[in-house]
């Protein structure tokens, strides 16, 4: 479910004037590990990669966004230790956080959406540790197939279902 669909539609109104578009290319940075970012970044189309540097400076795939998902307000805490890429073209719309807060002051609706995204942040942590702990290295990967399947999947005639966007075996093992 995204943000906007759950607005009243005066609300609705109030983001479409106040938001700006922008279209990202497959590698390009939505925003960067040090970015200070209190705009709020809503994924349109395509899909968003959070990568987090180790204290070895390597890159750590932490999590996926796709269409109606949050990738700053909710994703990001404000000392920028994570930078989101799109994976193929994606298309995000930004409002400034002065925006942003200034219509969640007049919608209830926000204020549920933001509780129910972090409840559900907060049980996709629990699930993956609990996960980590209990199931094998096969079952994990084959469960991280499965809900990047469901989120970005396209209809394949040949092969049943594509994730539609280059996926590293390093990004799969991150991600399990």
């Amino acid at each position: 479910r995204s943000l906007f669909s759950c607005l009243e539609p005066a609300t609705l109104a109030t983001c479409a004037s106040a938001r700006q578009t922008r279209a990202y290319k497959s590698g390009e940075q939505l925003f960067s590990f040090g970015d200070l970012t209190g705009d709020v970044i809503c994924v349109e189309s395509g899909a968003v990669k959070f990568e987090i540097k180790t204290s070895a400076e390597t890159r750590f795939l932490v999590s996926m966004a796709g269409a109606g998902d949050l990738v700053s307000c909710l994703s990001q805490p404000k000392i920028g230790l994570y930078s989101a890429v799109a994976v193929g073209p994606v298309s995000a719309c930004t409002l400034s956080r002065e925006s942003f807060d200034r219509i969640e002051r007049h919608d209830s609706k926000m204020h549920i959406y933001i509780v129910e995204r972090l409840s559900s942040l907060i049980e996709a942590a629990v699930a993956s540790k609990v996960d980590f702990g209990t199931l094998s290295v096969r079952e994990r990967v084959a469960k991280t197939l499965k809900a990047l399947a469901h989120k970005f999947g396209v209809a394949d005639d040949a092969q049943g279902v594509k994730i539609d966007f280059p996926l590293r075996r390093k990004d799969l093992a991150d991600l399990s």
